[in-house]
C-alpha cells in the first residue's frame, strides 16, 4: 500500500480508501490565469494544485495523452508568497518543481504554468489551463473472516 492508502479492521471488517488522487481537466482554450482561475471555479473546483510528484505525474500524463506539449496555467500564484488558487495549505502545500533560476519576479510573472518544469509567468498572457476536481476520497468496505 502507498502512503495515501490506510487499513482498519474493526472485527473482521476492512476499510480501504479508494481513488485518493485528485481528478484533473486539460482545457485547450487559451486564457489569463485570472479568466482560467474563473471557469475552473465555476465547473470544476480550481485551477489545478498538486501536493506532491504523483499529482504532477498524473498531470503530466493527462498533457501527454491529448497530445499537448506546450505550458498551462494551473493554481499556483504569488502576490508575496506562493500559494494555491484553491487555498489549500495543508500536507503537500509547499511542493515545488521550479526550473533553472524559477521563480523569476519581471514583467509581473507571478503566475505558474507547467511544461517541463513549473516557471513564473506574467498573468495576463493566455495559455491552456488545467483544472482539477478536489480529492473525491470513496470509502470500500470488505468484510473478512479473521478467523
Amino acid at each position: 500500500m502507498d502512503k495515501n492508502s490506510f487499513c482498519v479492521f474493526l472485527t473482521g471488517w476492512l476499510i480501504l480508501p479508494t481513488c485518493p488522487l485528485h481528478q484533473y481537466y486539460f482545457i485547450k482554450e487559451p486564457l489569463t490565469w485570472n479568466e482560467a482561475q474563473t471557469y475552473c471555479r465555476q465547473k470544476y473546483t480550481d485551477l489545478a494544485t498538486m501536493e506532491n510528484a504523483d499529482d504532477l505525474n498524473q498531470l503530466q500524463r493527462l498533457l501527454s495523452s491529448s497530445g499537448h506539449n506546450s505550458g498551462v496555467w494551473f493554481g499556483l500564484y504569488s502576490k508575496i508568497n506562493w500559494k494555491w488558487s484553491d487555498g489549500f495549505t495543508g500536507s503537500g502545500a509547499e511542493y515545488r518543481d521550479w526550473g533553472t533560476n524559477e521563480p523569476h519576479f519581471q514583467m509581473d510573472h507571478f503566475c505558474v504554468y507547467k511544461y517541463t518544469t513549473w516557471s513564473s509567468y506574467n498573468c495576463d498572457s493566455e495559455l491552456k489551463f488545467s483544472c482539477y476536481t478536489g480529492k473525491d476520497i470513496k470509502i470500500k468496505i470488505i468484510y473478512c473472516n479473521l478467523k
